[in-house]
């Protein structure tokens, strides 16, 4: 919601909070909906490939494989 709230900005109602146009309850729902939507029909190598294009996702992904100090041979 703060993101849409972001995007009046230069709006005629841009005053008015957005809480009172739209109920946040459905507002919710609707993004919820849509992101399963999203999960339900993305490919997982699409998703992979958005991952590997971000340059910080190393930081919400743990390594699967910890480095070694001392890797025997």
């Amino acid at each position: 919601m703060k993101q849409w709230d972001y995007l009046r900005i230069g709006a005629n109602d841009e005053d008015v909070p957005l809480d009172t146009l739209i109920d946040p309850a459905k507002a919710e729902s609707s993004i919820w909906r849509v992101e399963e939507m999203h999960r339900n029909t993305t490919s997982p190598f699409f998703i992979a490939r958005l991952w590997h294009g971000d340059p910080m996702y190393h930081v919400y992904i743990d390594a699967i494989f910890p480095e070694l100090k001392n890797p025997s041979k």
